[in-house]
């Protein structure tokens, strides 16, 4: 972490959200499960000018030059882990009541098990999970006990770079069912979320990956995606529920809660392009359901 640094605290005119406009909510949940409001003015912590994290991720870019060609060829990038600074202010009415927040604040922070800072609400919110980073030395220039407030800068880092929004599913669709249209002649109607109309958006900035959950029963079943497709090489009985976690972080399956990853084989999985309508191409003998879910990455915050 940064060093601490013990100072006056911000005048209002100098924190954030000392405007006569809100400022956008911002929230540390720890790992502990304990919540933080960072831009209460008044509250026993506060977030202020200087943060680092809310934009966009560092990329690297991969290059490839030559002596016979002016400039280089863009090979592609990749987003490193992203950087978090959080410059804070602790302040509190008591010596006793600073102590307790100090305390339990760092509490909340783990160098492997991850928190979440979300910015935004509703809808509109986007996540971040961290963890802490330990790798700078501090001191204390001043005794805070004697004062009932300190400002630290608190390092963190987000793993996977991206902020995320609000989980997205579509379905369950089905095999279309038709019916008889009444009253009238030999009429028939069918589900409107059929197997063969299925899509979903994907409203973020970059690729992202799929979660499949299929309902039996089912004797043949493919799920694809971007040219791609698993093929589920075992039948779904009536009832059974097969879930699929397309992403590389985590890559699993599970049938009726219980590990099928083995079960289901080598397959090739393919992510899901940004787009307001991403097609899937589902091939499926059965009277089950399937249903698909991502989770949209962007590179900011908000914006």
């Amino acid at each position: 972490m940064y060093p601490i640094l013990i100072s006056a605290p911000a005048s209002a005119g100098e924190v954030i959200g000392a405007s006569r406009n809100q400022p956008i909510a911002s929230r540390w949940i720890g790992h502990d499960g304990s919540e933080w409001d960072l831009t209460q003015i008044d509250g026993p912590l506060l977030v202020q000018n200087g943060v680092i994290g809310l934009h966009d991720p560092d990329f690297e870019r991969f290059i490839d030059e030559s002596s016979n060609l002016p400039g280089h060829r863009l090979r592609g990038v990749r987003a490193r882990a992203r950087e978090v600074f959080w410059p804070l202010l602790f302040q509190s009415d008591s010596v006793a009541q600073w102590a307790d927040t100090w305390s339990d604040f760092w509490r909340s922070i783990h160098p492997v098990k991850q928190g979440t800072w979300r910015v935004g609400t509703g809808d509109a919110a986007r996540e971040l999970r961290l963890t802490g980073v330990y790798d700078a030395k501090y001191s204390m220039r001043h005794d805070p006990f004697t004062l009932g407030w300190a400002t630290i800068g608190t390092q963190l880092e987000a793993a996977q770079p991206f902020w995320q929004g609000r989980p997205i599913t579509r379905g369950p669709w089905t095999n279309a069912a038709s019916r008889p249209f009444f009253p009238g002649p030999p009429f028939r109607l069918s589900s409107s979320k059929t197997l063969a109309k299925a899509s979903i958006p994907n409203p973020g900035d970059v690729d992202t990956w799929l979660t499949w959950r299929a309902v039996g029963p089912f004797s043949a079943l493919n799920l694809g995606v971007g040219g791609s497709s698993i093929v589920v090489p075992f039948d779904l009985l009536e009832g059974d529920v097969l879930e699929i976690d397309m992403d590389p972080r985590s890559q699993f399956a599970r049938l009726n809660g219980e590990d099928a990853t083995e079960a289901l084989g080598f397959q090739e999985f393919a992510a899901v392009q940004p787009g307001e309508s991403v097609p899937l191409a589902i091939e499926a003998t059965g009277a089950g359901s399937v249903a698909a879910s991502l989770t949209p990455l962007y590179f900011r915050a908000f914006g």
